[in-house]
């Protein structure tokens, strides 16, 4: 049988298909794109299962980069470029990723700050706006190791950030510590049965005797004391992630709070909300806040302490007369460390205290209610090194700010509204902008900005009058 006698159209078949086939192979090197997977030609449907594909890999495999997904849509386009399909779904996708690849490649050549701190700074706020990836916010985190690299500055944030983003295989030098040990000369001492029995005894006993009204005292606050309080306050300080911050805000000392600076570098504040606070100074970051409360206040004068210990001390914040750092002292208790504070103001709420134990990626929370103590003396709980122990305030409690008499915070009433709170705080004030009153209120998952037209309501119109919860925010903005 010779080529000749087999149909012409036989060999176009098989020629098509040899052709179909080495084509896949080089199109498709490492990975099976879907649209090819039953068929020899390209359609519309092998394009839509492409696309499937890709979308279906970027919903399953979470840590693909923007390359990775470039990637695959590159070896799409390449397919299908000489078919006269319609491919505008593949190359939105590309111009989006590659937008968003060119402005980190960008920043990473150049660096805006002509300090470390700056840079730093600008490395928060632009990961957080942006959502970049692990590798995009360590391509950023290098480039700036690089800059400084032979300059004497201090790079503990940038470091703390690498080793927080890079994977655990990641090569690092071993740190060596070493701890002071403390050698007690050796005496020789007869043991016999009576001392072993004393010995054991001992031991066992770990809480001493409290009396109920040395407790009764130091809840209260009778028993105060006034303990030396190291509070470090550095212009040029840089804030670092898993700091404490004192913030305090005149003339609206019920906006003042303590608040922790969260790994991704962020505060979150009464009014304005989160704040990227890491890698600024306090100079810098008191500014800052002064901007943004001046939306609300008027005048705002912000300080910020920053309040650091060591293991071998313990913070007390929150409600208590002298907060601050204490130095850790060995079997002392959470009542031995609040009385040294001067113990709770009248504020505070004494059945949820907390105490914040160990590093912050596995640190625990344990809650404490001072009250049962009294009953109970074995919930006076011991003090490890580095402890933080915080007083919340009462959540029954309202704040009433901006235009008024008197603004200052108030008892919550079951039922009261804001009527009755602006009347509570003296009224408004001439200067007062009654229409646009707002009312700040933080849930558990989100922080709500409530309007409410006060005018209207003392017009008559009470029955869009809003009633107040626990914790509420009702602010009366100047005109």
């Amino acid at each position: 049988m010779q080529i000749n006698d087999i149909p012409i159209v036989v060999l176009y078949l098989l020629f098509s298909f040899m052709y179909c086939y080495s084509q896949q192979q080089n199109i498709i090197p490492n990975q099976q794109l879907e649209g090819v997977s039953n068929q020899y030609f390209l359609t519309e449907k092998t394009f839509k299962d492409d696309m499937s594909y890709y979308y279906r890999m970027c919903k399953l495999k979470k840590d693909l980069t923007v390359n990775d997904k470039l990637y695959i849509l590159y070896r799409i386009r390449n397919k299908y470029k000489d078919t006269k399909i319609d491919i505008t779904p593949v190359n939105v996708e590309i111009s989006k990723l590659e937008s968003q690849r060119n402005k980190t490649q960008k920043l990473n050549i150049i660096l805006p700050g002509k300090y470390i701190e700056d840079d730093m700074a600008f490395y928060f706020r632009y990961s957080k706006e942006n959502n970049l990836t692990t590798n995009d916010r360590l391509s950023i985190l290098y480039k700036i190791r690089d800059k400084y690299k032979n300059q004497d500055v201090d790079t503990t944030i940038l470091n703390d950030e690498i080793k927080r983003l890079e994977p655990k295989w990641a090569t690092k030098k071993p740190k060596i510590k070493y701890k002071k040990i403390s050698i007690k000369p050796v005496t020789k001492e007869l043991v016999t049965k009576n001392s072993v029995k004393e010995s054991v005894s001992s031991e066992t006993t770990t809480q001493p005797y409290i009396s109920v009204s040395s407790i009764t005292n130091i809840i209260y606050g009778h028993e105060q004391t006034t303990p030396t309080i190291k509070i470090i306050k550095r212009p040029e300080y840089i804030i670092h992630t898993d700091d404490i911050l004192g913030i305090k805000i005149y003339p609206n000392d019920e906006l003042s709070c303590e608040v922790f600076v969260q790994p991704d570098g962020s505060i979150n504040l009464p009014l304005v909300g989160d704040v990227i606070a890491a890698g600024l100074t306090i100079e810098k970051l008191s500014k800052f806040l002064e901007k943004s409360y001046s939306r609300y206040i008027v005048n705002p004068k912000v300080t910020v302490n920053i309040r650091q210990f060591s293991e071998d001390e313990v913070l007390i914040t929150g409600e208590i007369h002298n907060p601050g750092v204490y130095t850790y002292k060995e079997d002392s208790t959470i009542l031995d460390m609040i009385s040294k504070a001067g113990g709770f103001t009248t504020s505070a709420n004494i059945k949820e205290i907390k105490i914040h134990r160990g590093k912050y990626e596995n640190r625990k929370i344990i809650l404490v209610n001072a009250e049962e103590i009294i009953n109970d003396q074995t919930k006076n709980i011991v003090i490890e090194r580095g402890d933080i122990i915080e007083i919340p305030k009462t959540t029954k409690k309202i704040s009433v700010i901006g235009a008024v008499v008197s603004p200052g915070n108030y008892d919550y009433i079951e039922g009261i509204k804001v009527f009755d709170a602006v009347s509570s705080a003296g009224g408004p004030i001439k200067s007062a902008k009654l229409s646009k009153v707002k009312i700040f209120r933080q849930t558990e998952s989100k922080r709500e900005i409530i309007d409410l037209n006060l005018d209207t309501i003392i017009k008559g119109k009470t029955d869009i009058d809003i009633e107040l919860k626990p914790g509420d925010i009702v602010l009366v903005p100047y005109k």
